[in-house]
């Protein structure tokens, strides 16, 4: 009888560790983990000027303002209007405003400069360079700008004035 009952017990504690086992070991095979789509920024340099990587977002069209401190951006789908919220809050040196509504964003400029946008992969690059700084974007020499701050070969978007 007490032979028994130690059996019984072995067998319980045994698929006690088989069952805790199973529940912290990660499975062996299994499908890899999906790629986040959330839509987000990432801020590249903010010296001498502004660089900004939005990620998850299809930009449809860009707009500044007469006074070049402001852009109106369109996007493809609606946008999470949080993000610009964040956008404000991490560049307060930069960004004086920013919102979003449904699928359209302001950001107004704390000083006066140019603002260009660039079609990436997975987004758009934001560069904001203050007025007072003539410098061409990063990787370029300047002499493949136009005017308004948008690279000759790959000009996506007519940043309109």
């Amino acid at each position: 009888m007490a032979s028994r009952r130690r059996r019984n017990a072995t067998i319980l504690i045994a698929a006690a560790v088989l069952v805790s086992a199973c529940q912290t070991t990660p499975p062996v095979a299994g499908p890899a983990p999906a790629k986040s789509d959330k839509p987000a920024f990432v801020v590249i340099s903010q010296s001498p000027k502004l660089d900004v990587f939005f990620r998850g977002m299809k930009l449809v069209a860009a707009h500044t303002s007469e006074q070049q401190n402001e852009i109106a951006l369109d996007f493809a789908a609606p946008v999470d209007g949080a993000l610009f919220d964040r956008l404000q809050q991490t560049l307060p040196q930069w960004i004086d405003l920013a919102y979003c509504g449904y699928d359209n964003a302001v950001i107004h400029a704390r000083q006066s400069g140019a603002f260009a946008v660039r079609k990436e992969e997975d987004g758009f690059s934001l560069h904001f360079t203050p007025s007072e700084e003539e410098l061409p974007l990063r990787g370029t020499t300047g002499e493949d700008l136009h005017p308004d701050g948008v690279q000759k070969d790959e000009a996506p978007f007519v940043l309109k004035k």
